[in-house]
């Protein structure tokens, strides 16, 4: 949705998601054997003279489950300290967990307004206690050493529940973070799964019993 948004500035170009784990097998394929040269010719390239920001998606684990290359995608950015950092979180993590579960089953990973729009009935899914709490878990540890890496980078922090409640006011922050000019933005993608988690989670009730009186209780918000 973020990508979506800053994409409709008229100053600003977001590319995809350049070292996603597809691009990585690719045969002959530049991210993993180069990703210098590989950012060099997907991102930081030729642009008009008018797009005054450059950027692309990068996954907590983009570039960490194939073998080392020199330097690393992660190394390589930190080493260069004029890239600027949008840190991109949702802070209901069990939302997160959810909806990656509810893609998998419906393999629809994007909405457009009504394209794609699955029925309510068809994203229920049940969830596993022990891969939810790996799930908390692993994203909290991502998400330290995410801050911890690129702590010497000019950052922003966003939380996707801003960003979905007041998009102007967050893309506002966004704007003034990257100098570009304020500007009414738009996407065309929309919340996939805005129903209530009891709705969606057919094991609602068992699952909250299960995290009563830990940390992530506070995830279930129904």
């Amino acid at each position: 949705m973020l990508s979506s948004y800053l994409n409709s500035h008229t100053n600003a170009v977001v590319k995809a998601e350049v070292f996603s784990h597809d691009r990585l097998r690719e045969p002959n394929g530049l991210a993993l054997r180069d990703p210098a040269q590989h950012l060099a010719r997907e991102v930081f390239c030729a642009y008009p003279n008018s797009v005054k920001a450059v950027g692309f998606k990068l996954f907590y684990t983009h570039g960490r489950r194939v073998e080392p290359v020199q330097p690393t995608i992660w190394e390589l950015l930190r080493n260069d300290p004029e890239i600027k950092v949008i840190h991109l979180v949702r802070n209901n993590i069990l939302r997160s967990h959810v909806s990656e579960a509810i893609a998998f089953k419906t393999e629809k990973w994007t909405q457009s307004g009504r394209i794609n729009k699955v029925s309510s009935n068809s994203k229920q899914v049940t969830l596993d206690a022990n891969k939810c709490r790996k799930a908390f878990e692993t994203t909290e540890q991502y998400r330290e050493e995410a801050d911890h890496f690129f702590a010497a980078h000019e950052r922003l922090d966003i939380s996707y529940e801003d960003l979905a409640s007041e998009p102007q006011a967050t893309l506002l922050r966004i704007l003034s973070f990257l100098n570009l000019p304020p500007q009414r933005l738009g996407s065309y993608h929309s919340k996939q799964n805005p129903e209530p988690l009891s709705h969606l989670i057919e094991n609602y009730t068992e699952l909250e019993k299960q995290f009563s009186g830990t940390p992530w209780h506070r995830f279930f918000e129904d």
